[in-house]
């Protein structure tokens, strides 16, 4: 059983009463090992106030008073066991969110790179219900990227991205996508629903991978992994930031959620040009950022 964790569970950690074990630690550790064993999750690298805070309040909800009796409990049936893993996982998502970041992304990246390197290969590590990629894949289609521009998209939960390959979306979560975008790259459900069109669909592919465990792809132009990783622990998130620089392009460029901070961004071989975008600390853009300006003439 290869959870990391365990012995140190809540190791520096302040673990408030709301988080405090329900039943006991043994049945935390067994319902731990059975979602690990069943879908890959490690508790144990998620930090354990916010985690056990969410997950007992469910388990109250409820009315039982274990881990393992709750898990039994969800498992009879198929969409609260669902419901349950996307709350410990955080699975929520909308096309284009935060807005103002994508355009960021656009303008000052993903347009020179395209004019540089045509078939960019793009990642959104923690995909989700595929929102995210889709949302990258309007972007190339609407700067006429070729072909081999291509996104990748992770997620670890199998019906999540099954979800994802269907491609069906409320207009709730396509608030943000253009009327014409909608009408050109979806198709209109009877139930006033839309599913993705192939256009986007030819672009994206989705692969279930766990980000701690998995090796992790390389030569990635753009990276994006957003409030996947802001509830795991500090040392499992060093350790997958200095992956993700790993993984970038030389010229790349990795992009984070809007209430995230990279600490370990020196040791990762990071550079951040603007908030919540990374880079190599060896890439031209690093380079010309912390050049020296020339000094200015004194006035005479």
């Amino acid at each position: 059983m290869p959870l990391s964790g365990i012995i140190d569970l809540d190791a520096g950690e302040n673990i408030s009463a709301e988080a405090q074990f329900l039943s006991n630690r043994d049945d935390y550790i067994k319902f731990m090992e059975r979602l690990y064993r069943e879908e890959g999750i490690d508790l144990s690298q998620y930090k354990q106030n916010q985690m056990r805070r969410r997950i007992n309040m469910s388990i109250r909800a409820s009315g039982l008073k274990g881990y393992c009796d709750y898990l039994d409990s969800v498992r009879k049936s198929d969409a609260e066991y669902r419901k349950f893993i996307d709350r410990i996982t955080i699975n929520v998502t909308e096309f284009m969110r935060n807005p103002e970041k994508y355009s960021h992304l656009e303008s000052r990246y993903l347009i020179p790179m395209l004019k540089r390197k045509p078939n960019l290969k793009l990642w959104s590590a923690g995909c989700s219900s595929g929102e995210e990629p889709y949302s990258l894949a309007l972007l190339l289609e609407k700067h006429n990227a070729p072909a081999g521009a291509k996104i990748l998209g992770w997620d670890f939960d199998k019906k999540i991205l099954d979800r994802a390959r269907e491609g069906i979306y409320d207009a709730k979560t396509l608030a943000l996508v253009s009327k014409d975008q909608l009408k050109r790259y979806f198709t209109a459900l009877p139930d006033g629903r839309y599913q993705v069109g192939p256009e986007l669909r030819r672009r994206v592919s989705f692969e279930r991978h766990n980000l701690l465990e998995d090796n992790f792809p390389g030569g990635v132009d753009i990276i994006l992994c957003r409030n996947v990783v802001i509830y795991f622990k500090d040392k499992a998130k060093e350790d997958l930031y200095v992956r993700f620089a790993r993984a970038l392009d030389p010229e790349g460029v990795f992009m984070i959620g809007a209430s995230e901070r990279i600490s370990n961004m020196e040791q990762a071989g990071l550079f951040s040009p603007e908030p919540f975008f990374y880079v190599r600390k060896e890439s031209s853009i690093a380079r010309e950022k912390q050049s020296p300006r020339p000094a200015r003439p004194l006035a005479s």
